[in-house]
Parts: structure tokens; C-alpha cells; sequence
């Protein structure tokens, strides 16, 4: 997989960051590129109709061919250490969530182009670090306080404002659905993640 980013990267001068194809423990691959967020894809996302559209997860796309993408997932990506510390690294107000989208973002807007390259692959173990039961509410409510934090940093007041009324209403929904589930399989993963949501809603989706 290194050689295979190394030989991209020496004949693309312009390459900002590389990602390889991500598969399951199953061996299927999962489609980790997207566009970067705006508010009508985040409507999308947590509406779950861009499960039908694939507008902002790029779901249409095979995900079986060198392409330049928009965004990459944060679980492998390749860059050299120059071109990381001219772009100051990771921005530090992330928190395991949307640090690698705020990335993407500031590379694309030098000029840079993200690079999606299925011959490199690597098995990615989902999950494991942030979805355990205990920290299941945790999680939720960080991933969406994460996405504040990036369209507060990169979008205006009324982007913002609308952000974290789809956060709102993303909440009351899922944590009301969760809970339902919850009480006819009792799984404990699922009220916990119902609490996220509702910590998530009783905050105004992390207006702050």
C-alpha cells in the first residue's frame, strides 16, 4: 500500500492528500468518499435520503477507480510532512470527528487535489474505538458537536443556525426510535446511543 501511494504521489506534484479503498471485515467495501458538508447535505444525511440520492456520501460512485473526491475518511490517509505542516496539521478543535473534513477542505481550497485510490486497500475494524456500549452517547453527541464546530469555523450565522436545527430534529427522531427499539430487544448499545441523541436535542443540537 505505501508503494502504491508513493508512485501516485511522484507523479501528481498537485496531490494533497491520498486515501486507499476501505473494506470491511467481511472484505466488502465501504464507501468512504464524500462531499465535503453543506447544510442541503446534511439535511440528506440525517433525513436518510441520501441513501437514495448518494449526494453527499457519492454513493453512485463505484468506489472501483482512481478518482479525485471532494473528502476522505480519516482512517488512512497519506500525505508527505511538508505539505501537512504547511497546511498546519490537523485543526486541534476536532475531536475525533470532521478533523480530517476540515482537512480536505483547506487543502482543496490551496489548490490541492484529494485522491481516492482503490489499488491500495486496507481492512478498517469500524467502530471498535468509539461505539462500545459505554461509549455509545458519547459518541453521538460528539460526531454532531463536531459538525458544529466545522460550520462555525467555515460557514455563516444562518448555515450555522440551520446546522443545529437539522441536529435538533435528527435527535428527537432517532433517540425517539432508538428507544422504541430498546425496549423490544433490550439491547444496551441502543439506549445509550438513544441518550446521545437526546443529550444532543436538550443542547439545541450544540448551539454554542
Amino acid at each position: 500500500i505505501l508503494q502504491t501511494f508513493l508512485d501516485w504521489w511522484r507523479s501528481h506534484p498537485r496531490a494533497g492528500l491520498l486515501g486507499p479503498q476501505v473494506c470491511d471485515a467481511q472484505g466488502r467495501t465501504e464507501r468512504t468518499c464524500r462531499n465535503l458538508p453543506t447544510v442541503g447535505g446534511m439535511l440528506l444525511d440525517a433525513t436518510g435520503l441520501d441513501r437514495v440520492f448518494g449526494a453527499y456520501r457519492l454513493l453512485h460512485f463505484a468506489h472501483d477507480h482512481p478518482r479525485q473526491v471532494p473528502q476522505l475518511i480519516g482512517a488512512c490517509l497519506f500525505t508527505s510532512r511538508h505539505r501537512f505542516q504547511a497546511m498546519a496539521g490537523f485543526d486541534e478543535r476536532f475531536f475525533i470527528y470532521y478533523e480530517e473534513v476540515d482537512l480536505c477542505k483547506r487543502m482543496a481550497e490551496a489548490g490541492l487535489e484529494i485522491w481516492f485510490l482503490p489499488q491500495a486497500r486496507i481492512v478498517h475494524a469500524a467502530g471498535t474505538s468509539c461505539e462500545s456500549e459505554s461509549s455509545a452517547a458519547a459518541m453521538v453527541a460528539q460526531l454532531r458537536n463536531s459538525r458544529m464546530c466545522y460550520f462555525k469555523k467555515h460557514f455563516g450565522p444562518g448555515a450555522v443556525a440551520a446546522v443545529a436545527g437539522i441536529n435538533v430534529l435528527e435527535a428527537l427522531g432517532k433517540a425517539a426510535i432508538l428507544a422504541g427499539c430498546h425496549m423490544i430487544t433490550k439491547q444496551r448499545r441502543q439506549l445509550e446511543k438513544a441518550r446521545g441523541f437526546w443529550r444532543v436535542a436538550t443542547c439545541l443540537g450544540f448551539w454554542r
